[in-house]
């Protein structure tokens, strides 16, 4: 007894209790308990408890109590043998370990049932005292608050089908995990024998008998696990275990619900965990002898042969493989020509025409022909959005493996030892822009590729060849090479796919159309555009546009609950103005005026948003922290304010209120110190009392829902009267009309609805399966599902690639008939099968409605806009007259000869070379006036940032810190959430060792962490003979513009500054960079892709901010 006491106090000091770490041994009970003991326990332990009488339907459906039905079944065994008494004594241990808590007599005597296993099978014992180093994860699997579930573990064993995580389990190379994946699958295999030619009643046990076997299975795996890495013995690190077995259940639908039900948090955990392992992996002892990097004037003038690199490939496997064969329609015969005669062109063709297989066969003509002439070949195909990089990458192993390596590359990857050699390794490759443009500025050797590595570049989407996108900075660098070559450019040839050119920032003339147009194909050094102009019958037949409608649609008159919102929101907007008209009045912001503090009315929506989202940027700049916090902290109410009308414009008002009521849980769950209580306690007061009137607003208006629809139910012959007018909301009942007329004439169609946002997505697709009488057909069907982006966390409301593939699989097999998606959809991402596409309240740019409608490629398909807003309806015209204009276009340039477009796109590009030779001009000036002028940056409390010549610019917009003796002179606080933005990531705050000053960030740029320097964070110490320079309160609200214009010249970062800056870190702090490596890989993680891309309104050309969810 004492035994026994010592093992359950050790259990119950960490945190496990002793009762459902012992019903993981069933397997062993079973095995050890005697027919005596048997009868003793069902009379002492289960016969006295007062659940015992409770009655339960027994086989032959008879109800009898739980004492009888167990000794039923053990009487059974007399007539079935001893598989009945096996599983009836798996039903008595259960009972006794859930039921008898509080009974130690209990637990001690099924303790020595179970551990004379200890001769037996010695491994069980051990799971059994379970002596761990750290019990911290073990702990995990249950619940430790007093007011939990106790019963945590005892439902995961019973709901976890470990035949879905083995498979995974194996992949991790772990000996560790072998023996136990052999005894837990020797369990399960057991199952899988009974049942056959059996009598009814038999089959019944052998149900019983099945689900105690895969019960046993689910306990040996989950005991067992802790075992393999969390010993004292153990060369692997602690916790190990749980994350892999984390792993494996998030591989498989099937077992990914438990996921939330072990850890609430468990992606961000997950996240976490990678980081730091693949940072543990790739640490270096001593990184002077293991760096190397990149050799100056080292780029070589031909592309690296692929075969040399083969070793590098990510399998063993013999490329036998047989490609699938393909036959190029007439149409894309066409489209093939100028590409195939190797010239740079722009294919411009439908969505749904099949540009992939287009692309295909121009990289395989490619590769055959350099192959032919004995040249070393490489492609790459750059596609905007990572969902796009697995799925372009499947097609062209599709076609293309067996003779020529394919591989994808999205930024997720962990390649220890680099990815240039995987890259040099393909023949294709299929890549984001930001990934090549890391690779071509790596300092790494690892990481280092060079557009003489590449032969053919093809840009998916390339209509994005503009302004700041990634596609236009690789042009750019292309660019710039050629003129540091000397007429040694490398030969690339370039191709464009996209389904529409656009019109460009213009009105409705077609010379400033043209015009755009010329500047892509100049940005992509085009020589013509590449369209379907002979063969159009033949693109008709399999590719027929649908008819595109528009239905206008009004808000509900007197809609209680939107005032409601807004009259709160009003009262927000009055406790603001007073702090704000101060802030104006005292110049605290320099870029804030008073027309900036007006808040639009909100029945401009577009207005009022990008007003309130430009605000709260602005006033993250603030010094005063209580100002700052209350301000800021009531933006963010007012925006949820904002979303929960948009919600309550297109769904019931349920759905805006369940919004509004989350969002505030958060708030209230904020620990703020007390300056920033107050703030908190009085925007949740306004909610308290604005929630109630919401709440009966809405339960009064679903008690009217409630009775249309006996209404309906009680009529007769004129019922669709009824049907489609339950919701106030003609948004809704418009919605409902469609779907239903659609799927009554084609019950196997298939329908996008294209959102605005996350939330709605979620929301809508749930909706949409709650009506019985208005949607019978989608009616807890689950064939309605969503699809948003991958740039997301789950707890952000985004989802994974494997998630957007399961819903793209689904609707494309029939399983999911509606799907409710936001601009994810639009882009390449292949979703066939569609035949009718709904934009509910939502429109794009012209560009984006072609794609949208390229989404449904059936035959008498349609594209229906569902417009709210006037501007939504007026814009979807102007769309299509766009549309029209931008065919127009394309056909008179293509009506004229090859040789004089080819002249006109000469002219453009010498045209944009002068504009940019004259802004190099009017920059050389001002450097030469700036010359010689040098200063001291200086924190607020003296200490010395650095140099002004030491400061550089990373691609003219991040301004960093190249000395490195500044590592010495500063430190770093960790942010909770490291971000990814266009070609860096934000990995650390940068502060003054000193004081503690906010100097800046610390980011992640071409493999190497650099200290990125605030503007307003320094005062500027004149160095050289004229005395001057400016103090801190002249800086705020200055930019680095004015400084490179005004102060001094700021070079471009080199590789040289690069190469110090990594060296200088590894030298001064060590740890610094492993822990900077583990944020970077966090945000890798988290982020899957962030090609954000900054908006400007037309007319003031000021930057459009939207208010976040």
């Amino acid at each position: 007894m004492n035994e026994v006491a010592k093992w359950r106090e050790l259990l119950l000091s960490q945190g496990i209790q002793a009762e459902s770490h012992l019903a993981l041994f069933t397997a062993e009970a079973v095995r050890y308990m005697t027919e005596e003991e048997f009868h003793k326990f069902r009379l002492k332990y289960i016969a006295p408890m007062p659940f015992a009488e409770r009655c339960l339907e027994s086989w032959d459906n008879v109800e009898q109590p739980i004492s009888d039905w167990l000794a039923e079944g053990w009487k059974s065994a007399g007539i079935y043998g001893e598989q009945c008494r096996r599983v009836t004594k798996f039903r008595l241990f259960k009972l006794i370990c859930m039921h008898c808590r509080d009974h130690p007599d209990a637990i001690s005597e099924m303790f020595h049932v179970v551990a004379r296993c200890k001769d037996d099978d010695p491994q069980a014992f051990r799971e059994l005292l379970m002596d761990l180093k750290t019990y911290e994860f073990y702990r995990r699997l249950f619940d430790t608050n007093p007011k939990g579930n106790p019963l945590k573990i005892d439902m995961i064993s019973k709901i976890l089908e470990p035949q879905y995580i083995y498979p995974e389990l194996r992949k991790r190379n772990a000996n560790e995990y072998v023996p136990l994946l052999v005894r837990a699958e020797a369990l399960y295999k057991r199952s899988l024998k009974h049942g056959n030619g059996k009598t009814e009643e038999q089959r019944d046990w052998d149900l019983e008998q099945n689900e105690m076997d895969v019960d046993a299975a689910s306990c040996v795996l989950l005991r067992g696990l802790p075992l393999c890495t969390d010993t004292k013995s153990s060369s692997r690190e602690a916790g190990d275990w749980y994350y892999h077995f984390m792993e494996a259940c998030d591989t498989d639908p099937r077992t990914r619900p438990l996921l939330p039900y072990i850890d609430p948090d468990w992606e961000n955990d997950l996240i976490r965990w990678r980081a730091h392992k693949e940072v543990e992996a790739a640490r270096v002892p001593n990184w002077e002898h293991n760096i190397k990097f990149v050799i100056a004037n080292a780029e070589p003038t031909e592309p690296r042969d692929p075969q040399k690199y083969a070793e590098f490939r990510k399998t063993e496997e013999d490329m036998d493989f047989e490609p699938d064969e393909y036959q190029l329609r007439p149409y894309q015969n066409e489209l093939i020509v100028h590409a195939n005669n190797k010239k740079n062109t722009i294919i411009c063709a439908p969505t749904g025409s099949g540009k992939t297989i287009v692309a295909t066969d121009i990289i395989r003509t490619h590769l055959e022909t350099a192959k032919r002439e004995g040249r070393v070949a490489r492609c790459v195909m750059l596609v905007p959005t990572v969902p796009l990089v697995d799925q372009q990458c499947c097609e062209f192993v599709q076609y293309l493996a067996g003779h020529y390596w394919v591989d994808g590359f999205s930024g997720c990857e962990n390649f220890h030892d680099g990815r240039a050699k995987r890259v040099l390794a393909c023949d294709l490759c299929v890549m984001t822009p930001q990934i090549l443009i890391n690779m071509l500025n790596s300092v790494l050797e690892t990481e280092r590729v060079y557009f003489a590595d590449f032969t053919l570049v093809i840009f998916d989407e390339c209509h994005h060849c503009d302004k700041g996108h990634p596609y236009k900075m690789l042009m750019d660098q292309l660019a710039e090479l050629d003129n540091t070559k000397n007429g040694k450019r490398p030969h690339i040839q370039i191709v464009g796919l996209t389904a529409s050119l656009g019109v460009g920032d213009t009105s409705w003339d077609m010379a400033a159309c043209q015009r755009h147009m010329l500047s892509l194909c100049a940005n992509l050094r085009a020589e013509t555009i590449s369209t379907v102009r002979h063969q159009l019958e033949n693109l008709k037949e399999y590719v027929t546009p649908p008819v595109d409608h528009v239905e206008k649609v009004s808000r509900p008159v007197n809609n209680e609950f939107v005032e409601a919102i807004k009259l709160c929101m009003s009262d927000i907007q009055r406790s603001m103005q007073v702090e704000l008209l101060r802030i104006v009045e005292q110049k605290q912001l320099a870029y804030i005026g008073k027309d900036d503090i007006v808040f639009p009315n909100l029945d401009d929506q577009a207005q009022y948003q990008n007003r309130v989202g430009l605000l709260k940027k602005y006033l993250q700049h603030l010094e005063e922290p209580v100002t700052r916090v209350f301000l800021l902290r009531s933006i963010n109410h007012l925006s949820h304010y904002f979303h929960a009308i948009t919600i309550s414009d297109l769904l019931p008002n349920f759905f805006a209120l369940d919004y509004l009521h989350k969002k505030m849980l958060d708030y209230a769950k904020l620990s703020d110190n007390d300056q920033f209580n107050q703030i908190n306690a009085n925007l949740l007061k306004r909610y308290k009392v604005l929630s109630l009137q919401l709440r009966d607003i809405e339960r009064s208006e679903s008690g009217e829902k409630e009775q249309k629809k006996r209404a309906a139910l009680l009529c007769t012959g004129s019922s669709n009267k009824y049907l489609f007018n339950m919701e106030k909301k003609e948004i809704l009942n418009k919605l409902y009309r469609i779907l239903n007329e659609q799927f009554a004439k084609d019950p196997d169609s298939r329908a996008l609805i294209f959102v605005a946002t996350r939330a709605c997505a979620q929301r809508l697709a749930k909706h949409l399966m709650e009506l019985d009488l208005e949607l019978p057909m989608f009616y807890q069907q689950n064939n309605v599902g969503y699809m948003v982006s991958s740039n997301q966390s789950g707890t952000m409301g985004g989802q994974s690639s494997d998630e957007q593939r399961w819903m793209r699989e689904g609707f494309s097999n029939g399983i999911i008939k509606v799907l409710v998606v936001t601009s994810v959809a639009e882009e390449g991402v292949n979703i066939a099968a569609c035949n009718l596409i709904i934009k509910y309240n939502n429109v794009g740019s012209e560009r984006q409605m072609i794609q949208r409608r390229g989404r449904a490629r059936h035959k008498n398909s349609k594209s229906i806009l569902l417009a709210l807003d006037t501007g939504v309806e007026q814009q979807e015209f102007s769309n299509m007259r766009k549309e029209a204009m931008m065919m127009r276009c394309i056909e008179d340039m293509q009506e004229q000869e090859e040789q004089t477009l080819r002249k006109k796109i000469e002219e453009k590009t010498k045209e944009m070379n002068v504009i940019r030779d004259e802004e190099k001009k009017k920059l050389e000036y001002k450097r030469e006036q700036l010359m010689g002028k040098r200063f001291n940056l200086k924190c607020a409390c003296g200490t010395l940032i650095c140099c002004s010549d030491r400061v550089r610019s990373v691609m003219t917009t991040l301004f960093v810190c190249c000395d490195p003796e500044v590592w010495k002179r500063s430190k770093h606080a960790l942010t909770r959430l490291p971000t990814k933005e266009k070609f860096y990531t934000n990995c650390a705050r940068w502060v003054c060792a000193n004081c503690g000053e906010h100097w800046g960030q610390i980011v992640k740029y071409s493999n190497v962490f650099l200290p990125e320097i605030r503007v307003r964070a320094f005062v500027m110490e004149r160095l050289d003979q004229q005395r001057g320079g400016f103090d801190r309160s002249e800086q705020v609200g200055k930019k680095w513009k004015d400084i490179e214009q005004n102060n001094f010249n700021v070079d471009a970062i080199s590789m040289a500054d690069i190469r110090s800056m990594y060296k200088g870190l590894l030298e001064t702090n060590p740890e610094a960079h492993k822990e900077y490596e583990k944020q970077s890989r966090q945000a890798d993680q988290q982020v899957a892709e962030k090609l954000a891309e900054k908006e400007w309104r037309h007319k003031d050309r000021r930057e459009r901010v939207l208010l976040e969810e």
